[in-house]
């Protein structure tokens, strides 16, 4: 196990697949599927005091990731997503009050974020004032050093344009995919979806460092401010579902970006890996 703590924060949650519930919310993905990558990853959250609540802190447990910092709220659901596959992706239903609009800042956040080496979020968890306050406060203790990961992860229905905007300042590396990309593009009237104009645009106002677009099966493309880079996927030998598929790509990416700085292609290289994995399996966590 590595020895510089990673925080995923955000939503966990049950996905309702169509063979049974599992696991899910992209930051509870990243942090599993890191975790087995060998990473020390913390999901900052919160579940309700209800029999959901109890399963996804006993699963948590079983496959030895930590539950210090995943919160036990009163009086507000476990969260629960109904996924349904279109056109072979994923289609989302996500229930609008859930424990995880309610995490709340408490002491022991303060060690954690000062000693983290890296933070992924999305857009998401932040769609209730309670959570958005203590993930602000949570970033601004990161050293200055910690990367900044922000997975737009765009979900009906979609965040305001100045809420991106907000946390485009506090992002060193963006992630986005290849239907995420026109929206943006088209909410903040940049006039082109090219990924190179995009980042260029984003690298003139915000102090972002990376810009990373994946594509599916295409691969990813990765912006920085003195190079891009374009990666193929991995081969998918046999695909179960594509759950989770861009959150193992973050935990792959992450993960190898923080034992070797700056290689953008191996961490590019690590993230398809990881994702075609995913694939080969039911639900967004690895068994």
């Amino acid at each position: 196990m590595s020895t510089f703590p990673f925080i995923c924060f955000g939503e966990v949650l049950w996905d309702q697949l169509p063979d049974g519930p599992r696991i899910g919310g992209a930051p509870a993905n990243c942090a599993a599927q890191a975790h087995n990558l060998g990473v020390e990853s913390y999901l900052v959250s919160a579940v309700g005091k209800d029999v959901n609540g109890k399963k996804i802190l006993e699963e948590m447990t079983g496959r030895g990731l930590s539950t210090r910092y995943v919160q036990q709220v009163d009086g507000v659901p476990t969260g629960v997503v109904h996924v349904m596959e279109i056109s072979g992706k994923p289609s989302y239903e996500i229930s609008k009050e859930a424990a995880w609009d309610q995490i709340g800042f408490r002491p022991e956040l303060d060690q954690l974020a000062a000693s983290a080496r890296a933070i992924c979020f999305g857009s998401l968890s932040q769609r209730n004032e309670t959570s958005r306050a203590t993930l602000k406060r949570i970033v601004s203790l990161l050293s200055p050093e910690a990367i900044r990961f922000f997975d737009i992860n765009l979900r009906h229905p979609f965040p305001a344009s100045e809420l991106l905007l907000e946390n485009f300042h506090r992002t060193t590396i963006l992630k986005l995919n290849d239907e995420e990309l026109p929206q943006v593009v088209d909410w903040f009237g940049i006039g082109s979806a090219e990924p190179e104009l995009f980042s260029k645009w984003l690298f003139e106002r915000f102090p972002i460092q990376a810009v990373l677009l994946t594509q599916g099966s295409r691969g990813a493309w990765i912006g920085t401010r003195q190079d891009s880079f374009h990666v193929a996927a991995e081969p998918v030998v046999r695909l179960v579902d594509t759950v989770g598929a861009g959150d193992a790509f973050s935990a792959g990416f992450l993960s190898a970006l923080l034992r070797r700085k700056n290689d953008w292609i191996g961490a590019a290289l690590a993230g398809a890996a990881c994702a075609a994995g995913a694939c080969q399996c039911r639900g967004a966590w690895p068994e």
